[in-house]
């Protein structure tokens, strides 16, 4: 099992408990880079039980990597190795911005300088670059931070959810826990259900 972290929109949290899981949703994600999440779910040769329309993304371990400017809420969750996409975060900034992914300066010379682009030279943010003996790790990152994608985040998952400022707004033993939810104002983005705390 991998323990992973994503911050989402507080208004995900209606979805989250009516339903029992969330998915990504399209229209959330930048225009702009709608091609890197295509290929992306093309590499993503697992089950998408919910009908996902986009990955979800979030961190490997729990530390955030991510800054957001909006009030978030923090979700702590853990999932099976075979339903995630480890991929190097650094080096999928290549895929964003449509470019190769060079691991040395001759093979940029030969692809980039020429204007071709190679999109296999992607696969290379699921692998250890240190496999390839031409790899110059001054040219290159090295692998870290990890980012994961899934097809969901199944509540029975959660282990916790809290906001950016710590509050913590659920626990998988104790359920959600009301005053924290009103004092922060979130009421409206929980289904009321049984009292737990």
């Amino acid at each position: 099992m991998l323990n992973l972290i994503t911050a989402q929109d507080p208004r995900c949290l209606s979805d989250l408990f009516r339903n029992g899981f969330l998915v990504g949703r399209r229209e959330l994600i930048d225009p702009d880079w709608e091609h890197a999440y295509v290929w992306m779910m093309e590499q993503m040769q697992f089950p998408n039980p919910y009908d996902a329309e986009v990955p979800m993304w979030s961190w490997l371990g729990k530390k955030l990597r991510c800054r957001s400017s909006r009030e978030d809420v923090v979700i702590q969750f853990r999932v099976d190795e075979a339903q995630a996409k480890v991929s190097d975060f650094i080096n999928w900034h290549n895929v964003l911005n449509n470019i190769n992914l060079t691991i040395n300066q001759r093979e940029f010379e030969e692809l980039d300088l020429n204007d071709v682009l190679d999109r296999s030279t992607w696969m290379r943010i699921f692998e250890d670059l240190h496999i390839y003996p031409e790899y110059d790790p001054l040219w290159i990152g090295t692998g870290k931070p990890y980012q994961v994608c899934t097809w969901h985040i199944l509540l029975s998952d959660i282990t916790r959810i809290k906001t950016t400022k710590n509050v913590l707004l659920y626990t998988k033993k104790r359920g959600i826990i009301w005053r924290n939810v009103e004092k922060e104002g979130l009421s409206a983005h929980f289904l009321k259900g049984p009292h737990k705390e």
